[in-house]
């Protein structure tokens, strides 16, 4: 892999060991973001809860005036809530996209992985 098309994208020359060490340490990298996006959606969660809580308590404070105005006062009471419970949404999104991005890297290394043992083999080496 000593070769380079462009200057652009540049050669790397990559031994198997090297290989190794980048799949082990983006299945590990994998495993911990699993782990905070567990995290992420624990707290989307509780964050959502908050919202619906706020809004409720203050619909039920609002008793003896009209529905609408109950309705509003409780949007008013639980916006901040409801703001924080999106923001925790998009942050689960957005982690779900990194997440997807190192799968991509790591089918990346995957398939260096294999071109490395199999320019090893070409040129008669042990992989």
């Amino acid at each position: 892999m000593t070769d380079h098309w462009d200057s652009v994208h540049p050669a790397v020359d990559l031994s198997i060991g090297q290989v190794n060490g980048i799949l082990i340490a983006l299945s590990r990298e994998g495993r911990d973001r699993i782990k905070e996006l567990k995290a992420l959606n624990k707290q989307a969660a509780e964050a959502k809860a908050n919202a619906e809580v706020t809004f409720a308590r203050a619909f039920m404070n609002a008793e003896g005036r009209p529905m609408d105005e109950r309705r509003q006062i409780a949007m008013l009471a639980a916006a901040d809530a409801r703001f924080q419970a999106d923001l925790a949404e998009r942050e689960v999104a957005a982690f779900k996209k990194a997440i997807d991005a190192a799968r991509d890297d790591l089918e990346v290394a995957r398939t260096i992985s294999a071109n490395v043992r199999d320019e090893l083999k070409t040129l008669g080496g042990q992989p």
